[in-house]
């Protein structure tokens, strides 16, 4: 059985290094973004107010219906689009999230959490995205 020359050895613990590495990195987006999806789901469930680009929605009950659905969806190779500033409050505080249509469909919007990642949205923290026809229209029943 032959041996493994120095140079080999090397370029296997750097591949190994380099695999290590990138799992990290994906690891630590995922975990990032489903805590950021647990606030975000956390402040719906007890949300009691919300405002929308600083003005008081009437009836939020569908937009905090559309809320619910935040989940991962595989990249489409889109990204979002114009940013609508949500304020939630409830009895535990305020909590604000950014929302935004995907750039390339209307009935997909995009959730962010507050806080830093990795992708550098200006929103925030990605929370995950849904599909919501009637939040699309209700937006533009808003004139968003």
């Amino acid at each position: 059985m032959p041996s493994l020359s120095r140079k080999q050895i090397l370029i296997i613990v750097f591949v190994h290094v380099l695999f290590a590495l990138i799992i990290g990195l994906f690891l630590s987006s995922y975990l990032a973004e489903q805590r950021a999806r647990r606030s975000v789901l956390a402040a719906v469930v007890d949300c009691s107010t919300v405002l929308v680009n600083g003005q008081m929605l009437a009836d939020p009950a569908p937009l905090l219906s559309a809320l619910r659905q935040t989940k991962f969806l595989p990249p489409n190779h889109t990204g979002p689009g114009r940013a609508i500033a949500l304020r939630l409050g409830g009895l535990h505080g305020t909590t604000d999230i950014t929302l935004a249509r995907d750039s390339d469909h209307s009935d997909q919007f995009w959730v962010f959490g507050s806080g830093r990642n990795w992708e550098n949205y200006p929103g925030g923290q990605l929370a995950g995205r849904f599909i919501s026809a009637d939040l699309d229209l209700f937006l533009k029943s808003l004139g968003l």
